[in-house]
């Protein structure tokens, strides 16, 4: 039997005002837990989890323009956010699915 564990994130505001501070949450523990601090600031981004993993791309500062066309990914076995492959284009609230 495969057994799937989930992470329940909550970055800032959300996903749409994501800040440098998060929490996440295993479904079945009690408490949340402070996680790694994103890097940097990310508003309005959009967000995925694949293979375990959180992804989030786009955005903007909180400030305003210009848009992002940057990816962030966090590793909750690592607790550890990275810098994945930028976008071609700069996207602002992107919307974003795992396939």
């Amino acid at each position: 039997m495969k057994r799937i564990t989930a992470i329940v994130l909550v970055l800032a505001a959300g996903v749409l005002a994501a800040g440098a501070a998060a929490e996440g949450q295993t479904p079945g523990e009690i408490k949340w837990k402070r996680i790694a601090d994103l890097p940097g600031d990310q508003h309005a981004a959009g967000a995925a989890v694949m293979d375990g993993k959180v992804y989030l791309v786009g955005g903007q500062r909180p400030s305003g323009p210009p848009n992002y066309n940057k990816m962030r990914i966090y590793d909750p076995s690592a607790n550890r956010w990275s810098d994945g492959p930028a976008m071609g284009t700069r996207r602002y609230c992107p919307r974003v699915e795992a396939i």
